[in-house]
């Protein structure tokens, strides 16, 4: 009997999505079926998840945001240079979800690393990026910078610490503070150092 290997969890979610358990507390579990991941990021790519339509002017829609027009082009970049099928131009239609199943059945441990990171991001893109005016606690460092893909001498600079809604992170050492208790810890650190 020939089949696939159940899918690593990341991977799973990332598309075909998870089950999530919608009951409010002290009730009986209904669970709903998330959308998978990877559909969250085409439709913030496209601008759907605005409900804003097409422009006025029959012109396109502009992406949600950069940051997940970036992260699509890097998961497409990644796919298609890593899956199976790479070298045969008959698959090369497959959409980014086939291509990434495939590719998890020949190197599941790894593309589990992989689309794990992914998720991450993907979840990521649903809470805006605040900057915290200090040095990370962990690793002392205030200011990372990214390199300006239009000016290969140019720097783009962006303060180290950040938080979300969920949690707070450093871009240098890549500490996290995740959830109320811990935040609210890394704020009294803070504090005792401003």
């Amino acid at each position: 009997m020939t089949g696939h290997a159940p899918l690593p969890p990341s991977v799973h979610e990332l598309i075909i999505g998870k089950k999530t358990n919608i009951a409010a507390p002290g009730q009986p579990i209904r669970l709903a079926q998330q959308e998978p991941l990877i559909w969250e990021l085409e439709s913030a790519v496209k601008g759907e998840s605005t409900g804003t339509g097409e422009a006025t002017n029959g012109g396109p829609k502009v992406p949600l945001s950069m940051s997940a027009l970036a992260l699509w082009e890097r998961i497409t970049k990644t796919v298609n240079e890593q899956w199976p099928g790479r070298n045969q131009r008959a698959l090369q239609r497959l959409s980014v979800g086939q291509k990434i199943h495939a590719w998890a059945q020949g190197d599941p441990d790894y593309v589990e690393e992989v689309c794990a990171v992914w998720c991450g991001q993907i979840k990521g893109l649903r809470y805006r990026v605040h900057a915290l005016d200090a040095a990370c606690p962990e690793c002392g460092v205030d200011t990372v910078y990214e390199v300006d893909e239009g000016d290969p001498d140019g720097r783009v600079y962006k303060p180290a610490l950040v938080w979300t809604v969920e949690r707070a992170f450093c871009r240098a050492c890549l500490a996290s503070w995740v959830g109320f208790d811990e935040m609210k810890e890394l704020a009294g650190v803070i504090n005792r150092h401003v």
